[in-house]
């Protein structure tokens, strides 16, 4: 889950690092796992949506309110997830950097394992995590370059020494700029467009932010 408190955007990188560590834990298994019935009451609770907007704002975390006071069900959220994410037809959002990237490019057949792709599983094997180079998930998936991204918080927070951290903090940098930034926001619209409850809108408008937040901070830091 979130952490309840934490990034007020007045600490140094090193402060966030755990906190940010478990936002993206969280963020990641969104992607990657179908929602279960404890994930939707929490995400959608008063309590967690009161912590979020205290550390982003009030925009970020307004779909969310939106699908709390709904009252949508979990067997509705699930088969969004589903629909989103898993079957491919119609409403289906391929979450893979490869995929938003080509449609720019090509109005061909989309290679799901792509040059982005190649990319991000190269920069898992350099840092020592080739089970997400190799874990049977194609390696730009949301869910897995966020999970790279805890990793690297992990990372911070374990490091014994300044030049350690910064080594960190710096690859954290790059591969936000490298990846995550340049396609996030082009996931997060044809989610908008096709979520047809607004619960993984707002999932995603929290991932932009969260993003947004880092790639800042890291910038200052660095």
């Amino acid at each position: 889950m979130p952490p309840s408190n934490g990034i007020s955007g007045k600490e140094s990188s090193e402060d966030l690092a755990s906190p940010r560590r478990d936002l993206y834990t969280f963020l990641s298994s969104a992607f990657l796992r179908v929602p279960t019935e404890d994930l939707v009451a929490t995400v959608t609770g008063g309590e967690l949506l009161d912590d979020l907007e205290s550390l982003f704002g009030a925009q970020v975390v307004e779909r969310l309110r939106r699908v709390a006071e709904a009252n949508i069900s979990y067997k509705d959220i699930r088969q969004s997830y589903m629909d989103l994410f898993r079957i491919p037809r119609q409403g289906y959002v391929a979450p893979f950097e490869s995929v938003f990237v080509a449609k720019g490019k090509t109005k061909g057949k989309v290679n799901m394992m792509g040059p982005e792709a190649m990319r991000a599983m190269q920069t898992y094997l350099k840092e020592g995590q080739a089970e997400l180079a190799r874990g049977g998930i194609i390696p730009d998936h949301i869910g897995v370059q966020l999970e790279f991204m805890r990793y690297l918080c992990q990372a911070e927070l374990d490091a014994s020494d300044h030049e350690s951290r910064t080594k960190a903090r710096a690859t954290q940098r790059r591969f936000l700029e490298e990846h995550l930034a340049e396609w996030l926001p082009k996931l997060q619209a044809a989610v908008g467009e096709n979520d047809p409850h607004g619960f993984y809108d707002g999932i995603c408008q929290l991932a932009g932010r969260l993003v947004d937040h880092d790639l800042a901070m890291l910038g200052e830091a660095g």
